[in-house]
């Protein structure tokens, strides 16, 4: 928001500089006009390039999911917010009519020990063993897993984190994916990309909290 004002400011700055001497350089005129023209279409074309991006990222884990695996799975379940808002995209995309987004919560005490995860408190999942084969888990972005295994034993009712359906990630990192060898990927992420940071409902750098 900061950065906001101060690009509002630094236009009025310059619209002051250039009427003060556009009248001797009318130039600088049609310098204004051709930087506003391609500020609309920056504008305007941006957000139909992520709608391009996102259809095409969508398509590529269908086909994944369907024509490479087979799978075509009745319900998909989430455990976060980014992967709960992907799992409805995809849901719509493959005419799948049930959806799962389970709460989680995660806190940190210190800086040494890692954060402890918990996935679904309060919430009883009903899912027998032939409808877990027929789920789809989601994740947006596979790092080190903790979330995905906190999520995969609250669908087992705490008794362990193995899962007879299929697991997706959109995105993984090279650890993630040694880490968790059976997780269908979609990208593969670039060393030091976060690409919850290119997501539109994100405001300012990510924080994985």
């Amino acid at each position: 928001m900061r950065n906001r004002y101060l690009y509002v400011f630094a236009i009025i700055a310059n619209l002051a500089a250039i009427i003060q001497f556009g009248n001797e350089n009318k130039w600088l005129y049609v310098l204004l006009i051709v930087v506003f023209i391609c500020i609309f279409v920056a504008e305007t074309l941006n957000p139909l390039f992520f709608i391009y991006k996102l259809r095409k990222l969508l398509a590529e884990a269908e086909q994944l999911i369907s024509h490479i695996h087979g799978f075509r799975p009745k319900r998909v379940v989430a455990f976060d917010r980014s992967s709960a808002i992907f799992a409805g995209m995809l849901c719509q995309r493959m005419a799948i009519g049930e959806i799962i987004s389970l709460p989680r919560f995660a806190t940190n005490t210190n800086d040494i020990t890692p954060r402890s995860v918990t996935v679904g408190a309060a919430c009883t999942i009903q899912l027998s063993d032939n409808e877990l084969k027929e789920t789809l888990v989601l994740v947006f972005n596979l790092r080190t897993g903790s979330t995905l295994e906190a999520g995969l034993r609250a669908l087992s009712d705490g008794r362990n984190c193995s899962f007879p359906g299929k697991i997706l990630a959109l995105y993984a990192t090279d650890g993630g994916i040694a880490l968790w060898p059976n997780v269908l990927v979609v990208r593969k992420c670039t060393p030091g990309e976060v690409p919850n940071e290119r997501l539109p409902w994100i405001e300012g750098p990510y924080v994985h909290k």
